[in-house]
């Protein structure tokens, strides 16, 4: 976060026009256009009806008086056009290329902020699939002084000597109003809004943004807030502080490398391996040995897909990555580990949450168990991660009976999100892992079900199968040491 100590970051409050505010807007683009239309004079003449049908010899003149000399015509091409101007800055300190996921931990007790490299180049998509959340409404909101309040508090603290300043921009206005002030000190770093101009993301002014939330991750309206899009200008003229800023915003709650407890030893061995198989997953490589016997399969190339989001192929050029561990927890038996990646290029820019579930295996060794290699905040069931750390509590081992599956069946037809039923022995916390097949399996996702008493069914709505499609689902049954019971896995088809 070194950028944002000192210097200045001009960010743009972008929201949308009223109605009057349209009217206008429309109604001064179209004198501008009136204004710049260059109209020829015309000579009108006017003559008495008897000056018609005159002799031939008296009308007219000689084809010599028409034209004029090429020279008396056009402009020297030096005197239109001018030079380019010099845009854009460098790349800097995000994302910087290297290679060694799954290094060894070291000494016992280090710190997570010591775990955390860059990967390589990458530049596959997802042909033909649309990642977008379907039909997103957009936010019309009025612009609000309280989160310029609520920024400038939070910055001031472990930033006193950072210059920020605010500027309100109607978006119907916005492109114009940057083609203004391009190349001047008051062009922004970044914008924030609820809602961008249509036709934003192809216009070439802002970094592409990775880590977006797809279909699979469609956010919950109930948990969302009134300005959700913090975007980084191409040109701006403090590229690196405005990384710095979206890193910051991203989580800035001090992370774990900040604090002076160090990992226990568990911890550390099962952190480390989760790096390393989250950079495989990032590279669109699989996780391969990392991989539990009982981990979800599914397609490498679609785990990165939806980790990075829908974003141009150009974009991801010389892309990077800095895993770093923002939390982890472990006995002998399960760890629990969230990582921070920040993905970095010339044209793109993201900061992701991933999870990663480990256990041991007969070996003893760290094994991974589910990995989200993209976990957004204010989705369903996001909030449940929080509540598993306590299954990774040293403790003497629960006996744990597990659950039967119930309904739908396996194969079952069924109308989006319908109910899943099972019966519960109560002896344990339960969650879901789920999948969708699109071609090939995707990265899985989970959920908690905050249900511990003994019921003859539990039922939860599987709010994930909203589209139609083919997806399966498996539930978990966790008990206090680490005991970790599954289910077998049930496909559903969900149809309209």
């Amino acid at each position: 976060m070194a950028p944002l100590d000192h210097g200045p970051l001009l960010i743009w409050m972008v929201r949308p026009g009223t109605k009057a505010e349209k009217l206008r807007i429309t109604a001064q683009k179209i004198q501008a256009q009136v204004q710049a239309t260059q109209i020829l004079p015309t000579t009108v003449q006017e003559q008495t009806a008897g000056s018609f049908g005159q002799p031939s010899s008296n009308v007219g003149q000689t084809a010599g008086s028409y034209g004029q000399t090429a020279g008396s015509s056009g402009r020297n091409a030096s005197d239109t056009g001018q030079t380019a101007g010099s845009y854009g800055t460098a790349a800097g300190n995000f994302g910087t290329a290297a290679s060694n996921h799954g290094q060894t931990a070291g000494s016992a007790g280090q710190t997570a902020g010591s775990f955390g490299q860059t990967s390589s180049t990458y530049g596959h998509t997802l042909a033909g699939t649309s990642l977008a959340p379907p039909n997103a409404a957009p936010a019309s909101v009025p612009v609000s002084s309280a989160m310029r309040r609520e920024l400038s508090e939070k910055l001031k603290g472990p930033f006193p000597e950072l210059e920020l300043r605010f500027s309100d921009v109607i978006a119907e206005e916005l492109e114009d109003k940057l083609a203004a002030v391009e190349g001047t000190a008051e062009y922004p770093d970044l914008l924030i809004a609820g809602e961008l101009p249509e036709g934003w993301e192809k216009s070439g002014l802002g970094v592409t943004r990775l880590g977006l939330p797809t279909f699979l991750d469609m956010p919950d309206p109930r948990l969302q807030f009134p300005w959700t899009i913090t975007c980084i200008l191409l040109h701006a003229p403090n590229p690196q502080r405005a990384r710095a800023f979206v890193a910051w915003q991203h989580d800035s709650a001090p992370n774990i490398a900040s604090r002076k407890k160090p990992l226990g030893k568990a911890a550390q061995d099962a952190a480390r391996v989760a790096v390393g198989a989250l950079g495989k997953v990032l590279d669109g490589d699989g996780l391969g040995d990392e991989a539990d016997v009982d981990a979800a399969k599914f397609k490498a190339g679609l785990a990165r897909a939806f980790a990075l989001g829908e974003v141009p192929e150009e974009s991801l050029s010389g892309l990077g990555f800095k895993i770093d561990v923002t939390d982890a927890s472990a006995n002998d038996r399960l760890a629990l580990v969230t990582l921070r990646v920040i993905a970095s290029s010339a044209q793109a820019f993201g900061v992701i949450r991933a999870h990663v579930v480990l256990r041991k295996d007969d070996r003893g060794r760290w094994k991974v168990l589910q990995i989200s290699p993209n976990v957004r905040e204010g989705t369903p069931g996001s909030s449940g991660w929080s509540a598993m750390h306590t299954y990774t509590s040293s403790t003497s081992p629960a006996k744990v009976v597990g659950i039967s599956q119930a309904a739908p069946t396996d194969g079952d037809n069924r109308p989006p999100q319908p109910d899943l039923w099972w019966d519960n022995s109560g002896d344990s916390g339960l969650a879901v892992e789920w999948q969708m097949q699109l071609g090939d399996w995707t990265d899985s996702r989970m959920f908690l079900v905050l249900e511990h008493d003994p019921r003859v069914q539990t039922r939860v709505k599987a709010e994930f199968a909203r589209m139609p499609g083919k997806y399966r689902w498996r539930v978990w049954a966790l008990g206090l040491g680490g005991v970790v019971k599954l289910s077998p896995w049930r496909e559903l088809n969900i149809i309209r």
